[in-house]
């Protein structure tokens, strides 16, 4: 059996499966800190990085700007007069989408799968700081081209090559995050990019519903008029790209991590960089003895072997799965859904609506950040599925309502929808992105964590393409049903193949992982040291 010694005490008890367990220990960094509390007394071990995180943020800022663009612009970019590129017949109305506007809504998933391919290697061979610099050349190069163009085609391969920028910062935020924060505030920190994700959406909302609204004539119809069509478009694309090209000064900013310089044999650099982010009172030696545990002191760069090795398969399986969950738990058909929803609830100007939405999706992240470190990653995870099995099955029996014309009502829908919101934004959107930068070894991380944000975009291109069959042969009821079928699955997978992380070095959840590993997973070296003062070990 699981035992924990605890010197001081000469106490033991014994470690629930891993299945159910929560693995928790007060955390005390006294042989990691001088002095008796164990904690700085100024906490720089945390506002240093979270700096450095809000910093590196600014990479999932553009993440959600980007994903965000097309709902102020693509309308005007139907019927524009100077720039009028998606426009298939004059007299269209401006909200109806053409297939070449649905393609280049949808291209960016396409490249930032192109983008998240090749950054875990890009990231162990250059540095965490220069992968991130290297982001900012398809941003800004993307953003531009969009700008300047006329061309249908042109503008759909701008945006392709904006998604490879997305796809590359959608690796590295993350990752980089992970890799300079304390673990005490690890979840709070690493949620962050999920919370400047939705700040870059509502960011790129609000723009759009902020600058001077265009108006066309559609002519050659019959019954032509003035409609306004929205905001100029080219003005959200310059944004885009100044903000972009900001990724490069961020990156001569912030410190590499010290993740990086140990995996290259640097092992004063690291040091440094790790008294700079957490106090210079900062002892790294148990940093170094857990690194080498976990990577058996090895230097070279990791391959696929290693992603393939016994050790890394229950990581694998636990981070693509939760990317899976993520795109296949309804969110973007709720979003999608909004417009109408809002309408049946009597509020007509969607663009508000659409801000509406995200403002509750930001404020919920934000709670998601705060509770991260203090409710836990797998009882927040737990709480939020169950709450998006409830909330998917009740939008479905509405829906069903509505086609019977029995519905209790738009605002009674409205209540449900935001309460799938909230529960998604607490759980299912940031902590697969943590969850993925906390499970995989160190030596393994940036090329694991890189497949499986490849799986993520593939997932979100699949869903999104698959959307419109789905409704029209399951109805809308029955999409949010099967959307309920897969959340439920997602709380069955967490109860029992996802541990508590919270608080926990690497090593140590490597050696829970291994009480889960259903395919000969976990961690080369077993023994588990924990923080007290005294060594304990988990055997």
């Amino acid at each position: 059996s699981t035992q924990l010694t605890d010197p001081p005490t000469d106490t033991r008890r014994l470690l629930p499966p891993a299945a159910e367990m929560e693995v928790e220990y007060k955390h005390v960094r006294n042989s990691e800190y001088g002095g008796d509390s164990g904690e700085s007394s100024d906490r720089e071990d945390f506002y240093k990085p979270a700096l450095y995180a809000i910093l590196c943020g600014l990479g999932a800022f553009m993440f959600g700007y980007t994903l965000g663009f097309t709902s102020p612009a693509l309308p005007a970019m139907y019927g524009q007069n100077d720039k009028n590129i998606f426009d298939p017949k004059q007299c269209q109305d401006s909200s109806v989408s053409s297939p070449l506007g649905s393609l280049f809504s949808s291209i960016v998933n396409i490249g930032a799968v192109g983008g998240a391919m090749f950054t875990g290697s890009l990231a162990d061979a250059v540095g965490r700081r220069m992968a991130l610099a290297a982001s900012a050349g398809p941003l800004v190069s993307g953003w531009v081209w969009l700008a300047l163009t006329t061309d249908p085609a042109q503008a759909i391969v701008s945006r392709a090559l904006a998604g490879v920028g997305v796809g590359m910062s959608s690796v590295i935020v993350p990752l980089y995050i992970a890799e300079i924060s304390p673990d005490a505030y690890r979840g709070a920190l690493v949620s962050m990019n999920q919370l400047l994700i939705t700040v870059g959406i509502f960011g790129v909302y609000l723009i759009g519903e902020l600058l001077p609204h265009e108006s066309t004539t559609y002519a050659g119809c019959d019954d032509a008029d003035t409609k306004t069509i929205g905001p100029n478009w080219t003005i959200l694309a310059w944004i885009g790209a100044m903000l972009s090209g900001c990724l490069l000064i961020v990156a001569a900013i912030i410190p590499e991590s010290p993740a990086y310089h140990f995996s290259n044999g640097d092992r004063d650099k690291a040091a440094a960089v790790m008294r700079k982010l957490w106090g210079s009172g900062y002892n790294p030696e148990r940093y170094f003895q857990d690194q080498q545990k976990d990577g058996e002191g090895q230097q070279e760069k990791a391959g696929f072997r290693d992603i393939l090795a016994p050790e890394s398969r229950t990581p694998m399986i636990i981070g693509c799965m939760l990317m899976v969950f993520q795109q296949w738990s309804g969110n973007n058909a709720v979003i999608f859904f909004c417009s109408s929803i809002f309408k049946t609830a009597g509020l007509e100007d969607t663009d508000q609506a659409s801000l509406y939405v995200m403002s509750v999706q930001v404020i919920a992240t934000g709670v998601s950040v705060y509770l991260m470190d203090r409710a836990g990653r797998r009882t927040l995870l737990l709480t939020a599925t169950i709450g998006m099995t409830v909330a998917s099955a009740s939008l479905g029996v509405l829906f069903l309502l509505q086609h019977m014309n029995a519905s209790p009502g738009g605002w009674v829908t409205i209540i449900v929808l935001i309460a799938y919101i909230i529960f998604f934004s607490i759980g299912m959107g940031p902590i697969p992105w943590l969850v993925m930068n906390e499970i995989f070894p160190d030596h393994t991380r940036a090329l694991a964590g890189s497949i499986a944000t490849v799986i993520n975009w593939f997932s979100a291109f699949a869903v999104t393409y698959l959307f419109a069959d789905m409704q029209q042969s399951l109805m809308d009821y029955g999409t949010f049903w099967f959307y309920a079928v897969v959340c439920l699955m997602a709380v069955l997978f967490t109860a029992t193949m996802l541990p508590e992380t919270k608080g926990l070095s690497n090593l140590q959840i490597q050696a829970a992982l291994a009480r889960v590993a259903p395919c000969g997973g976990g961690s080369r070296d077993q023994s588990l040291s924990i923080p007290n003062g005294d060594e304990g070990l988990i055997q």
